[in-house]
């Protein structure tokens, strides 16, 4: 794969609608990925396991 690819798992046939559509989404995604990062750098996001035991 190519760096200019993206992958999309499981394999997935869109129109070109539907990857327009996810293209114009990828900064949304970017940044909030970026602010999730930054809160679990700062130590403010839980890890995984405290968070599936939440309720039990």
């Amino acid at each position: 794969m190519s760096a200019d690819a993206v992958r999309l798992a499981p394999p997935l046939v869109l129109s070109v609608a539907e990857a327009d559509e996810f293209v114009a989404a990828l900064p949304g995604i970017a940044g909030q990925a970026a602010v999730a990062g930054q809160a679990a750098v700062a130590g403010q996001a839980r890890p995984a396991t405290e968070r599936s035991k939440v309720g039990a």
